[in-house]
């Protein structure tokens, strides 16, 4: 995730439309959103749920790319705009799998009643009403007409919501305890569907049809789970209610988070989130760690067992297949190197030395075990 791009992604850089917008307290300010990339599989911190414009306080934010207020300002999202093997369509199936921890405000909050309304989804950046991947917000509505009518933001819970939007129409269901399909902003699960602040194991899977070449939607589906280990809201939709892929023109060139819209009223509160351990359809692959046989990310203790044990260790230096004594010389040389570390001894920090030394006569003591037969 560390080329990802975004306002967010540079602190303290300030742009004109700044001065245009209404920060959580609904004065004029910047933006509260302050979610960066914390480290290569993992972004988060701080969302404002809603970016309303001084011109009009209770405006909707407009998606589309052409309307006054839209949410297509770099200031808005924070994502990836050169995904591999991209750009992508709605013919294409699509995976995400990643860790979600958030916390949103108590109901006696200043924020209590913000209605964040975000997605995390590939999308075409030129207009982000073309999208499909997973939707969070925390309402439930009462089930009366209208898109706006009923809502009530909920304190301490998110709902996760399957969501394609297209040219062809929209795909929207919410996960649930139980599975039950609930369609449409005014037919949501309620309760049944509110997941409470924590840390939760998201996957989202989207297929197309079997045959991409018509309208048909036969072997079609959109899929999701979130769990925290004891609970796991799903949905499955199975076959999609309309084919996408035949009528919808626009590519899938980016994936990340993007804000959709929100009620008229004025919901400008801020609310704290982390996305780690992401993996993604396009997603650029993470580099092994050389010296790290276990493949855990880091060069350390665990990997000299490894290399005592033998057998096949991961990101070998020295003539992959064969453990031999330079695999040995390796590891030591860089102990406590992560991703995007140096390939050079002097990535040791000064705080291992004692470790080092101490496996370092174990190593000796091994070895000369092994020659003397005891």
């Amino acid at each position: 995730m560390a080329d990802w791009v975004g306002r967010n992604n540079a602190p303290g850089a300030t742009y004109y439309f700044d001065s245009q917008v209404l920060d959580s307290t609904n004065t004029v300010g910047h933006t509260q959103d302050n979610y960066v990339v914390i480290s290569p599989t993992s972004i988060g911190g701080t969302k404002q749920a809603k970016v309303n414009f001084n011109s009009d306080p209770n405006n909707r934010v407009n998606e589309d790319p052409l309307g006054a207020t839209n949410v297509n300002y770099e200031h808005t999202y924070l994502a990836d705009h050169t995904l591999d093997g991209g750009p992508f369509t709605f013919s294409n199936a699509l995976h995400m799998d990643y860790t979600f921890q958030f916390d949103m405000p108590d109901a006696g909050a200043q924020e209590a009643g913000i209605n964040h309304n975000f997605c995390f989804c590939w999308f075409d950046h030129t207009d982000t009403r073309h999208r499909v991947g997973l939707g969070l917000s925390n309402t439930t509505t009462t089930g009366t007409t209208g898109p706006d009518v009923g809502y009530t933001a909920q304190p301490n819970a998110v709902r996760a919501d399957l969501i394609y939007a297209s040219s062809a129409g929209n795909g929207n269901v919410f996960a649930s305890k139980d599975g039950t399909l609930t369609n449409g902003a005014n037919n949501v699960a309620g309760s049944n569907s509110l997941i409470p602040d924590g840390t939760y194991h998201v996957v989202f899977d989207y297929v197309p049809a079997t045959d991409t070449s018509g309208t048909g939607t036969a072997g079609s589906s959109m899929s999701a789970s979130v769990s925290n280990g004891t609970t796991t809201w799903f949905a499955n939709l199975s076959p999609l209610p309309n084919a996408p892929w035949f009528f919808d023109g626009f590519s899938l060139d980016s994936f990340g988070v993007i804000p959709r819209s929100t009620g008229g009223t004025v919901q400008n509160g801020v609310f704290n989130f982390n996305i780690s351990n992401v993996t993604y359809t396009g997603g650029t692959a993470l580099p092994g760690v050389p010296g790290d046989y276990n493949n855990n990310g880091v060069v350390d203790a665990a990997d000299y067992v490894a290399w005592r044990k033998g057998g096949s260790l991961s990101n070998e230096v020295d003539n992959p297949g064969t453990v031999n004594a330079a695999d040995y010389t390796a590891w030591k040389a860089l102990f406590g190197n992560t991703s995007g570390s140096g390939l050079g001894a002097e990535a040791v920090p000064e705080t291992t030395t004692a470790l080092l030394a101490s496996l370092a006569g174990l190593a000796m003591v091994a070895s000369w075990r092994r020659c003397s037969g005891s």
